[in-house]
């Protein structure tokens, strides 16, 4: 290959990376937004279960206690 086709390849390759880019870059947000949106949705939950079940808070933390010592997410 003579230098002006490597040239307009290695411009080519930059373009798709700029693209590919910017695609990532709006799947982020988009991620970013629904953890957050998932976030609220469980601080609601935990309020609600706390009127609903006045021992909740207690009853979670030894809930979650137990469950870290039982499930490992990276396998599930």
């Amino acid at each position: 290959m003579n230098e002006t086709l490597l040239l307009k390849r290695i411009e080519n390759i930059d373009n798709e990376l700029e693209i590919l880019r910017e695609y990532h870059q709006n799947d982020l947000i988009e991620l970013r937004g629904e953890i957050d949106r998932l976030k609220l949705e469980l601080v609601v939950f935990r309020k609600f279960l706390e009127k609903q079940f006045p021992d909740f808070p207690q009853r979670f933390k030894e809930d979650y206690v137990q469950t870290i010592h039982e499930f490992n997410p990276e396998f599930d």
